[in-house]
């Protein structure tokens, strides 16, 4: 890790691209990653080839402590006094008729009325930004009308869970992900109720094989497809994405998924410190 200026940025990423260039495997897809240079010649040698190309010292990047993970979601004010408004869209899919929501049709008609931009964030969700104040009215008619859920009645696992595409879609997978992923929701949601955690906040994220597409391998509740009908558990990342989960159960049933995490959810409730995270809870727990 180093630390660079916003005028340094340009040179210091073409010595990690050109580095990549180089010495990654571009003929093999499943090594064709960054990550695999790095663990070929070692983080030193890494370091050391992308300072041959770099003009600059690489400096020691300061402490950095990161605070609350924002998902962007609900009404809020910009930096230049207007609003924004960030919108969850289930399993990434702007469509008409997802959970009854006709969100394509309430985000186009945004578009034809209002002069706003929109953003995608990395939660695959839409914050449309530059919103007069005066029109925060009209927007919000808007997507009442066409049953867009606000972010005061999604669920506490709804609101965060993210998948990958998989099946169909990508050739890599191994198990279904964003089209069960609606059902693993609502069994994750029924679990929380049964210890009686309703409304408490938990990150499940879901990928049809171990690629990552979707980060589960940071995630408080990672599911990763293993096999057609099976999946691994994957316990304890941190809610900022900086923190490995930990392998905690292989070849899952997909319809077990809940059951199996109800007695840690029973745990949680039980043994968890005052708004402790699940991830934090089970990393201090049982890693």
């Amino acid at each position: 890790m180093t630390f660079v200026t916003p005028d340094e940025v340009d040179g210091l990423l073409r010595a990690i691209i050109t580095t990549y260039r180089d010495l990654g495997d571009r003929t093999n897809r499943r090594r064709a990653r960054m990550k695999y240079v790095a663990a070929d010649i070692g983080i030193d040698a890494f370091r050391a080839e992308i300072q041959s190309r770099y003009d600059l010292p690489l400096r020691p990047a300061p402490a950095l402590a990161l605070g609350a993970a924002s998902d962007h979601l609900g009404w809020r004010t910009a930096s230049d006094g207007s609003l924004e408004v960030g919108i969850r869209v289930a399993s990434g899919r702007v469509k008409d008729e997802l959970d009854g929501q006709l969100l394509r049709s309430a985000l186009r008609e945004i578009a034809q009325r209002h002069d706003v931009f929109f953003l995608v964030t990395a939660q695959q969700d839409i914050v449309v930004a530059g919103i007069a104040p005066e029109d925060r009215g009209a927007i919000t008619d808007v997507l009442e009308r066409h049953g867009v859920v606000s972010v005061e009645d999604l669920g506490s696992v709804a609101r965060s869970a993210l998948s990958c595409v998989s099946l169909p879609t990508c050739g890599q997978a191994l198990a279904e992900a964003e089209r069960v992923m609606p059902q693993l929701v609502d069994g994750l949601e029924q679990a929380l109720d049964n210890q009686g955690l309703k409304g408490r906040r938990l990150q499940m994220r879901m990928t049809g094989c171990p690629n990552g597409c979707a980060r589960a391998a940071v995630a408080e509740v990672g599911i990763v497809g293993r096999t057609k009908t099976s999946y691994d558990v994957y316990l304890g990342g941190g809610l900022r994405g900086d923190r490995l989960a930990a392998l905690f159960q292989e070849k899952v049933k997909f319809d077990d998924i809940p059951a199996v995490l109800e007695p840690l959810l029973a745990q949680w409730r039980s043994e968890g410190l005052p708004d402790e995270s699940f991830g934090d809870f089970y990393h201090r727990v049982h890693a």
